[in-house]
């Protein structure tokens, strides 16, 4: 997988738009999975944030078994969604109007996944949520998922609450850890939750590793609008763990059978 740089508006175009931090990528090619590169665009405006309410506590558990089937779009099947790669015929039907679809908090998506993993028999080692960014409030998640003596990278591209990206691939855990470290140490990164984790324009990424005895978190914001020589170096080393995955939800698949949407349904 290849790191593309292209500008936003023609990523809208093709329907395959990441806008993380200053970036925006999209993949013409099946041979790569989204990664994330840079544009010019803009954060939505600050004062959006404020009418997001603050974290009070702990998200209440939703699920009581694992999402694995069902195609109508919900909570429970988003977290499933960012667990596991394969596309499903629930896949394409998230979006920002069909009923039940999912809009990511980061908090909330970071804090469910490990509960629907348990309840799916797996064990999620970390996960990462960047955005929202650009005019399409784009997001960019990766969940690391312990599969046996490796880890497999799970990512998601999601642009308007739409799933236009997913990808998967193995890698050593070692080179798992090593990813977690790096971002943990850049110094545009912060240990623990932000001071309003539910406000969602407040940060733009959001580290969560379920170390025993209790999850470890990191922050970080960006002012796109302001070059800053270390943001490309964290963006880099997300992408080096998506350069070693393969898509297996590229924009432009056709939408598997029995996937239509809520409006196209008979009344």
């Amino acid at each position: 997988m290849s790191i593309l740089r292209v500008q936003g508006e023609r990523c809208a175009r093709m329907g395959a738009l990441i806008l993380v931090a200053i970036a925006a990528a999209c993949t013409p090619s099946r041979r790569a999975t989204p990664s994330i590169g840079t544009s010019e665009s803009s954060s939505p405006a600050a004062s959006v944030a404020s009418a997001a309410p603050e974290a009070t506590a702990a998200p209440v558990a939703h699920a009581t078994r694992c999402a694995r089937d069902g195609v109508e779009p919900s909570r429970d099947g988003f977290l499933h969604e960012v667990l596991f790669p394969a596309a499903t015929r629930r896949t394409p039907r998230f979006d920002d109007h069909t009923p039940g679809s999912y809009h990511i908090e980061k908090l909330d998506l970071v804090q469910g996944l490990p509960e629907e993993a348990k309840l799916c028999g797996g064990v999620v080692r970390a996960s990462l949520v960047i955005g929202p960014m650009g005019p399409l409030w784009s997001y960019h998640v990766v969940a690391l998922v312990e599969e046996g003596p490796n880890v497999r990278v799970s990512s998601l591209v999601i642009p308007h609450a739409r799933i236009t990206g997913k990808g998967t691939g193995l890698v050593p855990v070692t080179d798992a850890d090593a990813l977690i470290e790096r971002i943990e140490r850049s110094p545009l990164v912060r240990s623990g939750l932000p001071p309003k984790p539910r406000d969602e324009f407040s940060y733009r990424l959001l580290l969560a590793v379920y170390a025993q005895p209790k999850t470890r978190y990191a922050h970080a914001d960006f002012d796109e609008s302001k070059p800053n020589p270390e943001f490309p170096k964290l963006l880099d080393h997300v992408n080096a763990i998506l350069s070693r995955t393969v898509p297996t939800y590229p924009s432009g698949d056709k939408v598997p059978p029995g996937s239509k949407s809520q409006s196209d349904k008979a009344p």
